[in-house]
């Protein structure tokens, strides 16, 4: 059943990471760069006004559909997942106060996600 899900996840995550129109703000291109943690607190979105993926604060990461909780590390541009079946590695490719993109490393799949507003 694990199996399952992680093949759903992988193939909404590759079709969600196809969409080519971006946020509201200005994302800041953040390649190599150190970015404000501030910026990416919060409730996130693949589906702009859909269900929620996930939340980071500044403590946790938590995956919504999964109720999974894990640890994060914030390296740079990189976020690295700690104990998650599903997110491990990142790379915050743009950042706004309400956009974000992540290049997912170990799915090799670029998402965009938006702040969730209820």
């Amino acid at each position: 059943m694990k199996n399952y899900t992680k093949i759903i996840i992988l193939a909404l995550a590759t079709v969600l990471g196809c969409k080519t129109d971006h946020a509201l703000g200005e994302p800041t291109d953040l390649q190599g760069a150190k970015i404000d943690t501030t910026l990416l607190y919060g409730v996130w979105d693949s589906e702009r006004g859909g269900d929620a993926d996930f939340r980071i604060t500044k403590k946790e990461f938590y995956l919504v559909d999964f109720f999974e909780t894990s640890e994060y590390k914030i390296e740079g541009n990189k976020i690295k997942i700690k104990g998650s079946e599903f997110f491990q590695n990142g790379e915050i490719l743009k950042m706004s106060e309400d956009s974000l993109k992540i290049r997912w490393i170990e799915q090799d799949i670029i998402v965009d996600y938006w702040k969730f507003n209820n």
